[in-house]
């Protein structure tokens, strides 16, 4: 009889188990905001963003100028407090669709984009003051810099292709992303897979660094544009640019954290 009703717990149990209603089931992806990122009278809409480790930079333009004298500014913002420590003059780099941070070199490296989709733009990340240009062979919108290996991943404009690049921005490979027709707005990885930000739907795609395909998390943040993401630690960041305006009139950004990210097929 003991046998019996063992029995009897044991597939109740697993019952219970397959339909989760043992109290198993796996914790939500959720995003907590963690900051802001401030506006400025026209340069207001985010774009590129990236850390050191220590420091988050992000780009605000005015994207109402027009292309080739285009506002821009850089904020620096502390990880550990999330406030606003620096914020650059206004700098002239075009889009500014993305930023990355050479932990070789010590600088920041924008990638320009519209119009100037071949030109990165060099920024001292203790001053916000840009050093230098440099015309590279790919049009690119997104750029992001491999410190292990000392080398670059960067999205071609137009495409759903990356490329790997060495020190001297010379392509050595390339991979083919999934094509799902969302709005590509920037690349990051954590030394150990890619990932690619879109938007319209908000998410972010996963792959290996053999380019294989792994899977999406859809975000659960919907009503503004994921812009950029940057990892501080294994903790995954996303900068969202606000699509209207708060209640002092301004736009601007909010970085929040990705916890329990999943990533399905």
């Amino acid at each position: 009889m003991q046998a019996f009703f063992q029995a009897i717990i044991s597939f109740i149990m697993a019952f219970l188990s397959i339909f989760n209603l043992f109290g198993n089931k796996e914790p939500e992806t959720t995003m907590t905001q963690v900051g802001v990122v401030p506006a400025f009278a026209n340069v207001k809409t985010v774009e590129g963003g990236c850390t050191d480790g220590t420091y988050i930079y992000q780009t605000l333009i005015d994207a109402k100028a027009e292309d080739g004298a285009v506002p821009c500014r850089i904020v620096k913002i502390a990880a550990a407090t999330m406030k606003t420590v620096m914020v650059s003059e206004e700098l002239n780099i075009d889009h500014a669709n993305d930023i990355t941070y050479n932990s070789k070199t010590k600088e920041l490296i924008v990638c320009n984009n519209k119009p100037n989709y071949t030109t990165l733009t060099f920024v001292n990340p203790d001053t916000l003051e840009i050093t230098g240009t440099r015309q590279i062979t790919s049009p690119v919108y997104s750029v992001v810099y491999v410190g292990s290996s000392d080398f670059y991943y960067a999205g071609i404009s137009r495409t759903y292709t990356v490329v790997e690049m060495d020190a001297n921005f010379n392509v050595t490979g390339e991979f083919g992303m999934v094509d799902n027709g969302y709005t590509r707005q920037t690349l990051d990885t954590d030394g150990q897979y890619i990932y690619a930000v879109y938007y319209q739907e908000n998410s972010i795609y996963k792959y290996d660094t053999g380019g294989n395909y792994i899977g999406k998390c859809k975000l659960p943040v919907a009503e503004n544009e994921a812009e950029n993401i940057f990892f501080i630690g294994n903790t995954m960041y996303v900068t969202y640019n606000l699509l209207s305006a708060d209640a002092n009139g301004e736009t601007g950004g909010i970085i929040y954290k990705l916890e329990n990210a999943k990533y399905e097929k």
